[in-house]
């Protein structure tokens, strides 16, 4: 299931490209995020974990460099800033990046769970479905 793990966790990000080349471990090769609402962020690194075949426990595996079961803004920002600036040679843009990592953070203690990157992801997904709904509908 897409969070289940499907393979083993690697401190390498480009393990999870099957090229073995682009360093897209985060799929975050769009931009640096400037511009972006944290549902439209949240968007764009949930569609690009599914098509490289990625599960949420993955990306989550990789991000929580410490091994705690949760992920610092620390933890978040250094995994982004990798998979950014080697795709788009731009470093990330903070205050985006600051409303993605908040809009995961549901509890508001400023670590990220597995469940709440989850439940975040299931949110934006089910916006996003219903608004393709409404669009077909009209």
């Amino acid at each position: 299931g897409y969070l289940g793990s499907s393979r083993s966790p690697s401190s390498d990000p480009a393990a999870f490209d099957g090229r073995g080349g682009e360093l897209l471990a985060m799929g975050l090769g769009v931009s640096s995020f400037k511009g972006l609402s944290a549902d439209q962020g949240i968007q764009v690194i949930s569609e690009h974990l599914r098509q490289r075949g990625m599960t949420l426990q993955d990306a989550f595996t990789w991000c929580d460099r410490d091994l705690s079961g949760e992920i610092t803004w620390e933890e978040f920002y250094q995994a982004v800033e990798l998979c950014v600036e080697h795709v788009s040679g731009e470093a990330p843009d903070v205050e985006a990046l600051g409303a993605i990592f908040h809009r995961f953070d549901e509890n508001r203690d400023g670590r990220l769970s597995l469940a709440e990157l989850a439940s975040a992801v299931e949110k934006v997904d089910r916006t996003e479905r219903l608004g393709h709904s409404v669009l077909e509908r009209g």
